[in-house]
């Protein structure tokens, strides 16, 4: 399903193709980062529809429209670009690579890619039919004395880049931060990386500010953000060092930041570096510094002088343990002792010579700091010289770093065309994502409860979401809501013809009309335990009813139980022939006359996890992230990867992808290969998919595409680059709509 190429031997009218989809990638503006229309082909005026669809332009017509962006992209300082433009508008069309000899020479050397500048003037040099500019150009490469190279490191560049990043000198920007990606990576033996946006864990995380205001420090995950107020609020340099999750931090003075680990460590970093400055490890009572016996780190505080750091533990053998730190030597001065619980709090007086703590059991407690003696207690607040921002603190520095959502999808629903997908999460909220005419992510809607369960109408018209509070309808042309239905709801399923829905009520199955007019029904589940999920059958004859006591088949004219199953969320065959129900320990596919096994899959764990059939493949989930395929035919099996438990399984209409949902859908061909990865932003109509391959490329979907564009970072080592000036590496456009319609897929930023 997913190819990626390299830029040798691309077939030419591919290469065509490929070229008229150049100007969507990223030159445009973080609102639309994936457009470039002031460089599109217009139709002259007056032009007929017959004439726009004439016959498509020939390589060498693109070719030439592509170097005709050339003096834009020069303009704008993207010397990468340019190098990339040229590149393809020369595979396409070698015949006149003459003509951009002079832009493709000068951006290399810019860049300071010195070798492919070195062998394209041997080149030029080599060519009789060289232009004469191109010839003077060529000379100056080649001669060593009449250059003159820019001595500054990969540092230095991006210093300068974010210099003029600071002072709204976009151009300047551009250029100098594409220099300095080439150094680092020289400098490095690294590639750029992209890094997508973190997830989004519902807690304020910790940050704290400088003392001046102008960078922010932000613990994420193993490591430090720091955010600069001079480029935006954006992130500048990473952190890292930690083995486990940074859990507080404080900055020392204007360049130094420490902060404290949940795997026991001490860091102390240069924030304009990125260098370590001192690491050491805060043992336990029961270790050494030698041998020490870990413990989670949870808070910590400097002394208003700068000369001592205490860090606490949270739990312990004999409890919580404060010490004090030497911040300059990195070594223990003294500990406090003698705690039952362990601290949530920690700070120095105003004058330094206490320290307060206060634990869960204890209340605040008084130190001396210069001895680790304990003082009479005392009624008194606990300051805190740098206090950890809130979160509306951290609103207020603007969402630079927008976050993904880490709900799990409960369930997920494809529509019947292919082109919808939907999934109902723990946060309560709908989510659809479309292709087509408009390739949009929407938020739909949000429910009082758990979204429980989701389904398309036959027509794709409507899609129905299931919650506590009922059933809500939505019109998915207009994506807006068209009525409510009853209350209380744990699954829902709609019939052939899309007049009746099958919803999970209590203990039983109500069968009700669409538009709520119809007469309603009630079936009777197995067992006293709650309906957990319904279905109809292909021919709308039969209704199935599942619950952790048994799965039931209802006959839908008369109200009669036809049979009675093995328990398991299930689901109807294509050719209604047969059921598949997934138990605690296998995959069944039974027959739906007499309820006979057809077919045994093991090496199902777990009890409640879905399930999905198609005409040649079953899907089940299981306890941990993995997602097990068999093929009906040879019961060969293959194992589908996600990041956590599949709360979701469906089969697209043409039945060569496989879609699973946890916190993330997770697109896979059937023979087990990962394609795509679709993430939504928290609390935002904006999501992205990122696609499986040795380099990493992604596509922004959603109504707020600069939502989704400024979650992304690009780094290497500990340097950051923003997103606009290097997304031309990375982003595509229109590949979600190919995955979805099960085309073949070439990555080609």
């Amino acid at each position: 399903m997913l190819r990626e190429t390299d830029d040798q031997g691309v077939a030419p009218m591919r290469l065509a193709a490929i070229a008229l989809s150049l100007c969507l990638a990223s030159c445009g503006s973080p609102q639309s980062p994936s457009a470039d229309a002031s460089n599109r082909p217009k139709s002259p005026a007056g032009s007929s529809a017959a004439s726009s669809a004439a016959a498509p332009a020939t390589p060498c017509e693109v070719a030439e429209r592509e170097r005709a962006r050339i003096p834009g992209l020069q303009d704008e300082g993207r010397l990468d670009r340019i190098v990339r433009v040229i590149r393809r508008a020369d595979e396409l069309c070698p015949t006149t690579a003459r003509e951009s000899w002079v832009p493709r020479l000068a951006a290399l050397s810019e860049l300071g890619r010195d070798a492919e500048a070195a062998k394209l003037a041997t080149e030029i040099a080599a060519d009789e039919k060289a232009p004469p500019e191109a010839q003077s150009a060529a000379r100056k490469v080649l001669d060593p004395s009449a250059q003159q190279k820019d001595p500054r490191s990969a540092r230095e560049l991006y210093l300068a880049g974010t210099a003029a990043r600071s002072k709204g000198k976009r151009a300047e920007m551009q250029r100098l931060y594409d220099r300095a990606i080439v150094a680092a990576e020289q400098e490095t033996g690294k590639p750029l990386v992209l890094e997508p946006p973190f997830g989004d864990d519902h807690e304020t995380p910790r940050a704290r500010a400088r003392a001046d205001g102008i960078l922010l420090a932000t613990a994420l995950g193993h490591g430090v953000s720091i955010r600069d107020k001079r480029v935006g609020r954006a992130e500048v340099i990473r952190l890292e060092g930690p083995g486990d999750d940074v859990s507080d931090l404080v900055f020392l003075d204007d360049v130094r930041l420490a902060a404290v680990a949940k795997d026991s460590s001490v860091w102390i970093w240069d924030v304009d570096t990125g260098r370590v400055l001192r690491h050491w490890v805060h043992p336990s009572d029961g270790g050494t510094a030698a041998s020490p016996s870990k413990e989670e780190l949870d808070a910590m505080a400097l002394s208003p002088d700068g000369t001592l750091l205490a860090t606490a533990t949270t739990t312990g053998a004999s409890g919580g343990t404060i010490r004090l730190w030497d911040v300059a030597k990195g070594e223990e001065v003294r500990r406090l002792s003698g705690f039952r619980d362990g601290t949530s709090r920690i700070t120095f007086s105003a004058d330094g010579k206490t320290i307060l703590t206060e634990t869960s059991t204890e209340g605040v407690r008084r130190w001396e700091a210069r001895t680790g003696k304990l003082l009479p207690f005392k009624s008194v607040p606990i300051p805190d010289p740098s206090p950890p921002l809130s979160r509306e603190a951290l609103e207020a520095w603007g969402d630079s770093r927008p976050r993904t959502d880490v709900s799990p999808n409960l369930r997920l629903a494809v529509s019947p065309d292919g082109k919808k997908i939907a999934t109902g999460s723990h946060d309560h909220s709908v989510r659809m994502w479309s292709v087509g005419k408009r390739k949009e992510m929407r938020i739909l809607g949000v429910h009082a409860q758990t979204v429980s369960d989701l389904a398309f109408s036959p027509d794709g018209q409507l899609l129905a979401s299931c919650a506590g509070d009922g059933v809500f309808l939505w019109n998915t042309p207009s994506s807006e809501l068209a009525r409510k239905l009853a209350s209380g709801c744990g699954a829902l399923a709609f019939s052939p013809e899309g007049k009746r829905l099958s919803v999970a009520s209590g203990h039983g199955v109500r069968v009700s009309s669409v538009d709520g007019a119809g007469k309603e029904s009630m079936l009777d589940a197995p067992g006293p335990a709650s309906v957990s999920d319904v279905g109809f059958s292909p021919d709308g004859s039969l209704v199935a009813g599942a619950s952790s006591t048994g799965l039931r088949l209802w006959d839908v004219a008369s109200g009669s139980t036809k049979l009675d199953l093995p328990s398991g969320r299930f689901a109807f065959a294509p050719d209604g022939l047969r059921i598949a129900v997934a138990t605690s320990r296998s995959a069944l596919l039974l027959d739906v006359a007499t309820g006979r096994e057809v077919r045994h899959f093991d090496k199902i764990d777990g009890g409640s996890v879905p399930i999905a059939i198609s005409r040649d493949w079953l899907a089940a989930g299981t306890d941990g992230p993995a997602v097990r395929l068999w093929e009906l035919a040879s019961g060969r099996m293959h194992e589908l990867s996600g990041d956590s438990e599949a709360y979701g399984i469906a089969f697209l209409p043409h039945g060569r992808t496989v879609v699973t949902s946890d916190r993330a859908l997770h697109f896979h061909s059937v023979t087990g290969e990962p394609i795509v990865t679709v993430v939504a932003m928290s609390r935002e109509p904006a999501s992205y998919a990122l696609f499986a391959g040795p380099t990493p490329h992604v596509e922004l979907l959603g109504l707020r595409l600069d939502v989704a564009h400024a979650g992304f970072v690009c780094r290497i080592g500990e340097r950051s680059f923003p997103f606009e000036v290097c997304s031309e590496r990375f982003l595509v456009d229109g590949m979600f709509a190919k995955v979805l319609a099960g085309e073949p897929v070439v990555i080609e930023p």
